[in-house]
């Protein structure tokens, strides 16, 4: 029968800052909170690749029940479920942590495997799978009774597990030292954790592996298959595919590392930070490239026997396995010299005082990393043989004061901490007193007083808190041994109470800065762990006091390389990190030196800082939290300098994932870094901005450019963009940048750039593709080759129209309209638009004309008066040349004064300049069109005033200023008369094709061009030409005057040109 779940099942105890199950607590020593759940994860994708892709071994075929036992985060049953989706998949584990939404046919429970009674009946399952339970089960083999008894015959068991003892084959890892630590730090935690499990309640076996396929021959399987796989500690192999177990293998023993250490070695009576510290070394050896060592992972496979089917029974070995440690090991290393010499005096000690020290002694922290005094095993032991004898010793002729000295005073003084921290205590072991080094630090050695804190009498009660007591003591110590006499005699427990160690170091920091404390003390009261706790603030205290005190005060140096070297250890905590770092921004100049040389400002402690946690073990980079980085790149936000966006780029670099885009500070320092460059002379070898783009993958680092952009042109800062587009010419890896889906999604209104409309937003990133385009191996855009950038390029081209509703005439001049609004630097985008929307190869006069638009204002007079330029863009810019143009009154008489001016002292490029502009101004054409009207004014009415307005000419006005024009042409001597007669002619076909009169005086300008300057230059007139002309005289002059202009004496001395021109 099974039943819901209760709230005692995932009321998880918190210990060591992790979570552990609930469920038969203490069954399983390692924790089950989110992060040991992430690394199952990890390593069961890990193992996936050392078993090539495969789930199990085991030759099942279509199996209806499966059973995973020790399920954990759950993964193995959810892939299982796609493999056989008509098998039952049943996952069992201590702590209900398993996802709620699975697959229809998983099943998860919460049991205890070593229980002798199942939930299910004998024979029910088809493959029962186990796997990474050591140091969980008081008995494997037991367990594997039961899997036994529980799979159908012919079923299959299964077992996964790993042999934590570190191999080698090449030498190049140390040998264990049976006499004391090993060289490679992963043998002691291998031999530590054999031990922890040695002496729980009941002893767990730490190592199972190389046993489980022998226990399954004798517990009656057959067809018993093992398979061994060596699996790197770290990517040292140059195998790639090992190589790459190697570095899943490496994070995945540094993730487990602290959640397989705590509750084991805390059996061994060791504390926390002393569990942080020797695995610092445990680390170090993990991450050693230089020691090629690997662990054997082991799988193995049993088949249980059909009924008649007999099983072998495996021989019995009459010798033990060769146990690499013996098992007093632990204690030879730590054993000690008894004293040489008798004791000077004796007190005798009831059994129930020496038990209840003892107890006191076995409760506390203990360090046992390198401890010079037995741990509690041993020291029951003793307890044993001293039970009412006289044992104690004393330094003096009083007696004892405390007899907490026989195991090490509250279990700590034991440690090797010390005041000098160059060298660590030594215990003088040949004295005639065992106790010497304890009664060091008697404040009374003589006489039995009580301390001051105890009460006086019976039922006396205490006069003074805990807090009041040290500041009436601790103002009068000078000195950290002082500090260590008060704390002792007022019986403080640091560890538990972590305030008062503030308030001790608040109290010395104040009397330091008028003199009566010196530098030296403080660093030795930080330096020792008993004092300075963990968690305390005492480092944030330090930078406080280095804030406010003068900036000349002897020591300060001294301290700030505390902080670091704090960091570097890793005893300061997230919290305490956090205020330090905005502290520190507040540092007077010349707070910190190099060399000897200040600094000037924080950015020295700033990158002490950062380095020191580099180097650290313990927390590292990429362990930071949010609070710590938003803090830290907060405090450099406000600061100018490259040095300063250096550190910036350095902890974004390190401490943001590469395919993540959670990190606002990036678009905030790239646009920093531009201000800087572009506002000022200073220059730079290193571009931050994009090495921070460089370190994110080609996805994210496009939505970060993507985004500086958009912050550029919303916050109207386009003279960075200049400098913006020079830093993404040295982006490498184009083409995967610009395949990225940002590309082409456009939203209606986006968090970094509010201002800005769809329209907009296509616009830039056209511009941004445009400018990552240059750097691509292709070449010029005239080059006609298929480029990375054209797909979304072309995408974004059709959004354009289709989300602007622009029609085909009208693209490139809204383009253009676009990139000068946001004021965007020309980058040939009008280039790329034309050839691939409309797929036409242009001529370098129409390239350089396309740039040249895109740049404002544009100059349209520049482009009437290039005829190749002209006609290069009109297609395309039809529209917008049309608006420019009906903006020119051409019936202005500043106008008309400059044309005719132009006409007799320009030549003709200027001349055809103006005549596109006629040939352009369609007000013009409307007007000459309607100038047959002419409406005689009335003896009522006055004359009617000309329009002058561009959009509608006085169509008189406008024929007369283009006659006057080719009268002007006719008589320039500027011009040739073929050039002459060729300009009044255009002037004459632009009239009748806009089906306006011919007024007398173009046909007289006509006749002066093609006839007289012919034959007063004694040029000869063509007979075509000749006819054309004088059939237009004859058109508006009449017969008679035709007739004079042919008469013989014309020619010699008749009619003149000013006659006739008249």
């Amino acid at each position: 029968d099974t039943q819901s779940l209760t709230d005692s099942v995932t009321d998880y105890p918190i210990e060591n800052g992790r979570r552990y199950h609930k469920y038969h607590e203490g069954s399983y020593p390692y924790p089950n909170d989110e992060k040991e759940l992430d690394r199952l994860d990890l390593q069961h994708h890990m193992l996936k690749i050392v078993n090539d892709g495969r789930l199990f071994f085991a030759p099942i075929q279509s199996p209806r029940r499966i059973l995973d036992v020790g399920t954990g985060s759950g993964i193995w049953p959810i892939e299982m479920a796609s493999l056989f989706p008509q098998a039952e998949i049943i996952g069992t584990d201590l702590s209900p942590v398993q996802p709620t939404e699975v697959p229809p046919n998983v099943h998860f429970f919460i049991d205890d495997a070593t229980e002798e009674d199942w939930l299910w009946e004998p024979n029910y399952f088809d493959y029962i799978r186990v796997g990474h339970l050591i140091g969980a089960l008081a008995s494997f083999k037991e367990m594997l009774r039961q899997t036994m008894k529980h799979v159908r015959p012919g079923g299959y068991v299964e077992c996964h597990e790993f042999d934590p003892r570190p191999l080698c084959d090449d030498g190049t890892m140390p040998p264990e030292n049976p006499e004391s630590f090993s060289e490679f730090a992963f043998h002691d935690w291998c031999d530590f954790n054999i031990r922890a499990c040695q002496m729980s309640d009941p002893p767990r076996p730490f190592r199972v592996a190389h046993r489980m396929a022998r226990w399954m021959r004798e517990v009656g399987f057959v067809d018993v298959q093992q398979r061994i796989s060596k699996v790197p500690l770290n990517p040292w192999p140059d195998d790639p595919h090992l190589k790459r177990i190697g570095a899943w293998s490496e994070t995945n023993c540094l993730e487990a590392l602290s959640g397989y250490s705590y509750k084991p070695f805390t059996l061994l009576g060791w504390s926390k930070p002393e569990i942080e510290v020797f695995l610092v070394d445990v680390r170090k050896s993990i991450q050693n490239r230089n020691v090629h060592a690997y662990l054997n992972y082991y799988v193995v496979t049993g088949r249980k026997p059909r009924p008649g089917e007999q099983a072998q029974t495996p021989r019995l070995r009459l010798h033990a396995p060769n146990c690499p440690m013996s098992l007093g090991r632990h204690a030879y290393r730590h054993a000690i010299q008894p004293p040489s010499r008798t004791l000077v005096d004796h007190v005798w000690i009831s059994e129930d005082f020496l038990a209840s020290t003892f107890r006191r002694f076995a409760n506390g922290q203990q360090r046992r990393y390198e401890s010079r005094v037995p741990g509690p095993l041993e020291a029951r032991r003793r307890l044993a043989k001293r039970r009412n004898t006289a044992l104690a010793g004393v330094a003096g002729p009083g007696p004892l004061d405390d007899i907490a000295c026989l195991s090490g005073r509250n279990g700590r003084d034991h440690m090797k901490w010390t005041t000098d921290r160059s060298h660590p205590r030594q215990f003088d072991f040949s004295s005639n007193n065992p106790f010497a080094s304890y009664n060091q630090d008697v404040h009374h050695p003589h006489g039995f007083d009580p301390p001051p804190s105890w009460p006086v009498g019976p039922g006396a009660p205490d006069i003074l808190s805990t807090g009041e007591a040290l500041v009436a003591r601790i103002d009068a110590c000078r000195t950290v041994a002082d500090v260590r006499n008060i704390v002792h005699q007022l019986r403080i427990d640091l560890m538990r109470e972590p305030e008062c160690s503030q308030l001790i170091f608040g109290r010395l920091l104040s009397r330091s800065a008028i003199g009566q404390v010196s530098t030296e003390e403080l660093l030795m009261f930080l330096d020792d762990p008993f004092l300075n706790i963990r968690g305390a603030g005492n480092y944030q205290s330090v930078a406080e006091h280095l804030v406010s005190c003068a900036s000349d005060q002897p020591g300060r140096q001294a301290l700030l390389d505390t902080i670091v070297r704090a960091l570097e250890l890793g005893l300061i905590p997230p919290g305490e990190l956090c205020d330090i770092v905005r502290t520190v921004s507040s540092l007077p100049a010349g707070s910190a030196t190099v060399d000897g040389e200040g600094m000037g400002s924080a950015l020295l402690v700033y990158r002490q800082m950062w380095d020191a946690i580099g180097r650290c073990d313990i927390y590292r980079h990429k362990d930071l939290d949010s609070a710590i980085v938003d803090a830290w790149l907060g405090a450099l936000e406000d600061e100018t300098g490259c040095d300063y966006f250096g550190l910036a780029k350095d902890i974004i670099v390190a401490t943001q994932r590469p395919d993540l885009l959670d990190c606002p500070w990036v678009v905030e320092f790239i646009t920093r870094e531009l201000e800087l460059h572009t506002g000022s002379d200073v220059e730079s070898d290193e571009n931050h901005g994009v090495q921070i783009l460089q370190h994110f993958v080609p996805k994210v680092a496009s939505e970060y450019i993507i985004g500086v952009t958009e912050s550029l042109v919303s916050s109207k800062r386009a003279d960075l963009l200049e400098r913006w587009q020079d830093c993404l010419l040295q982006l490498g890896d184009v083409s995967a940048l610009v395949r990225a889906q940002r590309w082409t999604e456009v939203q209606n209104q986006t968090a970094a750039a509010p201002g800005l409309s769809p329209r907009h937003q296509i616009v830039l990133r056209l511009w941004l593709l445009r400018t990552l385009s240059r750097n691509l191996p292709e070449g010029p855009l005239w080059r006609r080759a298929p480029r990375a950038t054209d797909a979304p390029a072309c995408d974004l081209f059709n959004l354009y129209q289709s989300i602007g509703k622009v029609p085909t005439k009208d693209f490139l001049p809204t383009l253009m309209q676009a990139i000068h609004e946001m004021g965007l630097p020309s980058n040939g985008l009008l280039l790329m638009a034309s050839q691939l929307r409309f797929q036409k190869s242009l001529t370098p006069t129409a390239r350089r004309t396309l740039k040249a638009m895109e740049s404002p204002p544009v100059s349209f007079a520049e482009i009437f008066s290039d005829v190749h330029a002209y006609n290069a863009v009109a297609p395309h810019f039809f529209s917008a040349l049309q608006e420019a143009v009906q903006q020119i009154d051409i019936t202005n008489p500043s106008f008309i004064s400059h044309s005719i001016e132009l006409a007799r002292t320009g030549d003709s490029h200027s001349v055809w300049t103006l005549f596109r502009i006629f040939r352009s101004h369609t007000p013009l054409k409307i007007a000459l069109s309607m100038s047959w009207e002419i409406t005689p004014p009335t003896p009522d009415t006055a004359s009617p005033t000309p329009r002058t307005t561009s959009s509608c000419p006085n169509p008189q006005a406008a024929l007369e200023m283009i006659n006057s024009l080719a009268v002007s042409i006719s008589c320039s001597e500027r011009f040739s008369p073929r050039c002459a007669y060729k300009l009044v002619h255009w002037l004459y076909v632009f009239l009748v094709r806009h089906e306006a009169p011919v007024k007398p005086a173009l046909v007289r300008a006509m006749y002066h061009a093609g006839v007289m300057r012919f034959r007063r230059e004694g040029r000869r007139v063509s007979a075509t030409q000749y006819a054309f002309i004088m059939a237009l005289v004859r058109d508006t002059e009449g017969v008679d005057v035709v007739a004079e202009l042919m008469s013989p004496q014309v020619g010699r001395s008749g009619l003149g040109d000013e006659e006739f021109m008249e």
